[in-house]
């Protein structure tokens, strides 16, 4: 963690990175504090390809560090990472983008609420981007969230309410 403070970036930046790397991957990562304190480190001396390939790694709990990492980073890799396959991965995504409001990043947050993980954590953030979004395509997201049979009431009753918040807005908009 401490090199990640430091911003470490000479020579030996590529053995560190491996290290960083082999500790997201070793058994002790699965504990949070391991997981955040390398990947506090990994966002202070890893290049941008090295976190693209984190965001690629078959590894779930790799692309978890990925996430916290870019989260650190307010990186705009983090919308890739909403359309993960791992429902634990998709839903870190969600947090960093909505609630460190990288509006850039609400739109594919937005596009998730139909097919994304069930969870209230993903959905309701999603349902939220969408909201903020106000685009056609994100008030088809609303819809499909009200019909989601694997979405939570508290889930479906926000994209109700959001829904009729953002269609006013919508045929105002469309009406100019």
């Amino acid at each position: 963690a401490s090199l990640g403070r430091l911003g470490h970036r000479d020579g030996d930046a590529d053995a560190v990175f491996a290290a960083l790397l082999a500790a997201v991957r070793s058994p002790a990562a699965r504990d949070r504090f391991v997981r955040h304190a390398a990947a506090l480190a990994i966002a202070g001396v890893a290049a941008p390809a090295d976190l693209d390939s984190l965001v690629r790694d078959p590894s779930p709990d790799v692309r978890l560090a990925a996430c916290i990492t870019l989260r650190r980073l307010k990186d705009e890799r983090l919308a890739t990472l909403v359309a993960d396959e791992s429902a634990v991965v998709a839903t870190e995504a969600a947090r960093a983008i909505h609630d460190l409001a990288l509006d850039s990043q609400l739109p594919a947050l937005a596009a998730r609420a139909a097919t994304g993980p069930a969870d209230d954590a993903f959905l309701r953030r999603a349902v939220s981007a969408a909201e903020q979004v106000g685009t056609p395509e994100a008030v088809q997201s609303l819809l499909a969230v009200v019909g989601r049979a694997d979405a939570s009431d508290e889930a479906r009753s926000e994209a109700v309410s959001y829904t009729h918040l953002t269609l006013p807005t919508y045929s105002l908009c469309r009406s100019r």
